[in-house]
């Protein structure tokens, strides 16, 4: 049995983005998708910059999902309960 954890990230710069996979990759985690978001300007920057909105709009972002797996834990059985109770018991000369 396997559990799959996620995590989703936004980046505004492409190198950040490319540090952070290299970074990440090293953990175990590998990238499952990537989507490209344009934001809108807001209505004060269209309001008072409007001019400076048609130039330079502003900078899209990737948002990017990451997933890795990890080995599910085993519960604990009658085997493991005594064993560990045994190791206790003899290791503790009072009981």
């Amino acid at each position: 049995m396997v559990n799959v954890e996620t995590m989703v990230r936004t980046y505004k710069e492409p190198k950040r983005f490319a540090r952070d996979a290299r970074r990440l990759s090293n953990d175990g985690w590998r990238v499952v998708n990537t989507v490209e978001r344009h934001p809108r300007a807001g209505c004060l920057r269209i309001l008072l910059l409007w001019w400076f909105v048609l130039l330079l709009p502003p900078k899209p972002e990737l948002i990017v999902t990451y997933e890795r797996e990890r080995p599910a834990r085993e519960p604990l059985g009658m085997g493991m309960l005594l064993k560990a109770l045994r190791s206790r018991v003899w290791a503790d000369p009072d009981w």
